[in-house]
């Protein structure tokens, strides 16, 4: 997860630095990164403090069978669109 919030942190630095295009489209851009960057936080701060995939009325951790015993990534969270630019 950390691996994917330091590759949005290097898109949103880019797409700063990038010249301005077509109106309006690099600030979409920016945003969409933007809100990427705020889930993959929130993400990260509830897996530090144990409440992540926590369901509310057991307060029993319940982990999505798609992530196999892996970690969650932004993707398996739906929070990517496309991977970062290499």
């Amino acid at each position: 997860m950390e691996q994917k919030r330091k590759a949005r942190l290097a898109q949103l630095e880019a797409l700063t630095e990038a010249e301005p295009g077509v109106d309006g489209v690099l600030d979409s851009q920016k945003d969409t990164v933007r809100r990427a960057l705020i889930g993959i936080d929130n993400v990260l701060a509830r897996m530090e403090d144990g409440t992540y995939s926590t369901r509310q009325s057991r307060a029993k951790p319940t982990p999505h069978p798609s992530w196999n015993g892996r970690e969650p990534d932004a993707r398996s969270l739906g929070l990517l669109a496309s991977e970062p630019p290499a």
